[in-house]
């Protein structure tokens, strides 16, 4: 490679530039006019569903069937028992009690929510059933929801609120992930000396007994999960046949099952649910079905916290504690709305501090 003037480099780069820019633009300007010639033709995309019940539904129905903004309108959901003024055209494909059947059936991947709610239950009931449906949610402008809902989206002409139920971003969440990874086989190394003497002792005080004690809980997306902890009960601590939430002078505990409670040794375990994907180092904490299905009854805004992976240890452990009770999950769970609400890497580091404090300190139950 003789070199004769350091122009030539210039030349060659900007002719291989000129060549990459002009094929790579010539096929995806091609593609770009063939999509968008789709999309106003409404023969592309996203099969949405409408729910409302007045005419702000009305009027938001209009401008998307008018326009090509790339909503294929499937069909509407009353919010009430009178039908809405379009029902002549779109077809009604259920009620509110049926919006995950609907979704599932129909296809759906946008929800949009056009109507005047002023009760929080209500809007609360259907955000709940949307939640785990994996599809995109906006809703009109609404002053009762933007106090909790501030980010908005323009849809070309219509402007709508996006939900956003997830506060990271996508590399934020791979960032996360990763530091779950390392984390996790770090704790491994580290924790070692302590893993090989709570199965010593476990051991020692019941030898015919199991090492660990596995639970069904749930994880992300509702998918249930086997959780591992080093067990801290009598073997069959739940013979009677459901559930049973432990407490502070619970018989059933182990007297080294106590001590490893208080110092959260019991859910060493669970790092490898960690490791493997099961769960994140920060989270909420994961319940059983049992006690969700008690906990949605009375408050559904707890599906919010499905659309994350459980944690080792949340915001909800360190600012409320051990929740014996329903009342007192639902209690906690608004902390841990609050965390999912604001997720962020440093939020994480900062739980993991105190978390590392409450454990020194001995305050676990």
């Amino acid at each position: 490679d003789y070199v004769v003037a350091y122009y030539v480099y210039y030349n060659y780069f900007l002719f291989l530039f000129t060549v990459h820019f002009v094929l790579t633009f010539f096929f995806r300007a091609v593609l770009t006019l063939r999509i968008q010639n789709l999309v106003k033709r409404k023969k592309l995309g996203y099969r949405t569903l409408l729910i409302g019940n007045d005419t702000i539904a009305e009027g938001v129905y209009e401008e998307l069937r008018n326009k090509a903004e790339g909503q294929l309108l499937v069909g509407y959901i009353n919010l009430t028992d009178h039908d809405p003024y379009f029902h002549s055209t779109l077809p009604k494909l259920g009620d509110v009690d049926s919006i995950e059947y609907v979704i599932q059936i129909h296809q759906i991947e946008h929800v949009i929510i056009a109507a005047n709610i002023d009760s929080n239950t209500l809007f609360s009931k259907v955000l709940s059933k949307l939640l785990l449906c994996k599809v995109s949610i906006c809703i009109t402008p609404n002053l009762n929801i933007l106090v909790h809902y501030n980010k908005a989206d323009l849809l070309l002409h219509t402007n709508l609120v996006t939900i956003s139920t997830n506060a990271m971003t996508p590399f934020q969440a791979f960032v996360k992930r990763c530091f779950d990874v390392v984390g996790g086989v770090l704790l491994s190394i580290v924790l070692l000396p302590f893993i090989l003497f709570v199965i010593w002792r476990i051991k020692r005080d019941d030898n015919k007994g199991p090492l660990f004690y596995s639970q069904i809980r749930i994880g992300l997306d509702g998918k249930p999960f086997v959780l591992y902890k080093f067990r801290s009960m009598i073997v069959n601590a739940e013979q009677q046949g459901y559930p049973l939430l432990s407490s502070d002078d619970d018989p059933r505990v182990t007297p080294f099952g106590r001590i490893m409670r208080k110092y959260r040794l019991d859910e060493l375990p669970q790092i490898y649910n960690v490791i493997k994907g099961d769960m994140s180092l920060v989270g909420p904490r994961p319940e059983r079905r049992y006690y969700i299905y008690e906990i949605v009854q009375l408050a559904p805004q707890y599906r919010l916290l499905l659309r994350v992976r459980p944690g080792l240890t949340s915001l909800g452990e360190i600012k409320y504690g051990y929740a014996s009770n329903v009342q007192q999950m639902i209690e906690r769970m608004q902390y841990d709305i609050l965390y999912v609400n604001n997720a962020t890497l440093s939020n994480d580091l900062k739980i993991l501090l105190y978390t590392i404090a409450t454990v020194l300190r001995g305050e676990g139950k």
